[in-house]
Parts: structure tokens; sequence; C-alpha cells
């Protein structure tokens, strides 16, 4: 799978659904799956968008960043 294809699984698993990926990224649903089944690529200015979906992700704060730290252990 290309590059492409990997960042464009792991942003519809981030987004909750293909079409809420195409919204985020001002794409047509019909086109994310295009560029699913390896039969188009995205222009660069969509897959640039595909790949903030995944650094906001991974930018967003976690549960466990937000807890106290045991000074102790």
């Amino acid at each position: 799978m290309t590059v492409e294809g990997r960042a464009l699984l792991r942003a519809v698993e981030l987004a909750g659904s293909r079409k809420n990926l195409a919204e985020r990224i001002g794409a047509k649903v019909e086109d994310v799956e295009k560029w699913l089944a390896g039969t188009g690529r995205p222009p660069r200015e969509t897959f640039l968008r595909v790949v903030d979906v995944i650094l906001d992700e991974l930018a967003a704060p976690t549960a466990s960043c937000d807890a106290p730290v045991d000074a102790n252990n």
C-alpha cells in the first residue's frame, strides 16, 4: 500500500468515517473511496490536509498526559 493509502486509512479511523474525513479535508466521499482503492491519488494540497488530520490527533492531549506524576517512582 502507498504512503497516501496508509495515511488515508489512518485518517479515516481518526475521523470516524470516510464521509467525516471527506468533509474535514474538503473532498468528495467518492474521491476518498477512489484513493483508498488505489485507483487514483489525492492532490498534494488534499494529501497535506490528510496529514494534518493525523498530526492534529497526535498533538491532542490525552488523559495520561494530564495525570499527576508520582515523584517517588
